[in-house]
């Protein structure tokens, strides 16, 4: 705990002071600025369950710090960055340039205004109901979901590319999931912790579903662009390089994609249920799914590319991101 804590502390002091030093403070610069402050609650809730696990001073209220500290965690640090790191990385990766993207902030102001309001509402004291100050934390932080939602889609109707890769695909999906998990927050909230197989699957939709997936879906386009800058650039012009595209495998990518729609779906179906085999089964299919992924990732750092690398061509047509 005490080196995750100093890892996260020497994060948040070097992002900081870079921030400082950013001329332009867009909405980029204000969700990342944002995302830190959620994660420095983050670590302080953080700090306070592990010394509960030895004194145990939170008593009734552990659940509920607990339950702070995991949506401080998703939905004010990594759906926060998620929201700011997007409105760069989608158009560009969609070819989507000349979208409304007014929703971005919509998004990120009423997110960050409802996240602190859900907080205070889980950690009021358990005589007190959830209402009405996490209602309404929840209804902002629902409203900026769905703003983050129709910025996605309006990306994604605008694109001037008009087949999605593998990346996009996960991330397309990933969209779905979120969406799935903001429609059932509300029942979450209403059932508290007498209703835990709705919280399971509430968790499995949203954090497996809906963040992860967007990641591995970012992960797909942005570790092999890096790798092909660091292999390939200078020898653009003097001889034929492979697309970025050709770093990692589109066919597996596909099939690592439908393993986790399957072990996501199938996990969530087999908690309602209670089968333990079903769960069991689709947690297998899941981690086959991350394997997949993780053997992506390597063969993109140390491997070579897939299928023929361009011998003709422009410079320019041999670093589309595909």
């Amino acid at each position: 705990v005490t080196l995750m804590s100093v890892a996260i502390i020497t994060l948040v002091v070097n992002v900081a002071l870079a921030l400082r030093r950013v001329p332009k403070r867009d909405v980029i610069w204000a969700a990342i600025a944002t995302g830190l402050t959620f994660l420095s609650i983050t670590l302080i809730a953080g700090a306070l369950l592990a010394g509960n696990l030895e004194q145990g001073y939170l008593g009734v209220w552990r659940v509920r710090v607990l339950t702070m500290h995991l949506h401080m965690a998703l939905l004010g640090w990594v759906f926060v960055m998620i929201i700011g790191i997007s409105h760069r990385l989608l158009p560009m990766f969609l070819l989507a340039h000349n979208t409304n993207t007014k929703w971005t902030r919509r998004a990120l102001a009423l997110t960050a205004t409802g996240v602190p309001l859900l907080a205070i509402g889980l950690v009021s004291p358990p005589t007190l109901p959830y209402v009405p100050i996490s209602w309404i934390g929840a209804t902002l932080i629902e409203a900026g979901i769905g703003c983050f939602l129709t910025q996605a889609v309006l990306f994604f109707r605008s694109r001037k590319r008009p087949k999605l890769d593998a990346g996009l695909r996960h991330a397309a999906t990933a969209v779905g999931f979120l969406l799935i998990a903001a429609l059932l927050a509300p029942f979450v909230l209403a059932g508290g912790i007498a209703h835990r197989h709705l919280d399971i699957v509430y968790m499995l939709i949203g954090l497996l579903g809906g963040i992860s997936l967007y990641v591995t879906g970012q992960f797909y386009k942005i570790v092999p662009f890096l790798a092909w800058m660091a292999r390939f650039k200078d020898d653009m012009g003097r001889k034929p390089v492979p697309m970025i595209a050709q770093l990692y495998s589109a066919r597996v990518a596909h099939i690592d994609l439908a393993l986790f729609i399957s072990g996501i779906v199938g996990m969530a179906i087999g908690v309602i249920a209670r089968e333990a085999i079903i769960v069991r089964v689709s947690a297998c299919l899941f981690t086959i799914a991350v394997v997949l992924f993780a053997s992506q990732m390597i063969r993109v750092a140390f491997g070579t590319s897939f299928g023929n690398a361009p011998s003709a061509g422009p410079p320019q047509s041999r670093i589309l991101i595909r």
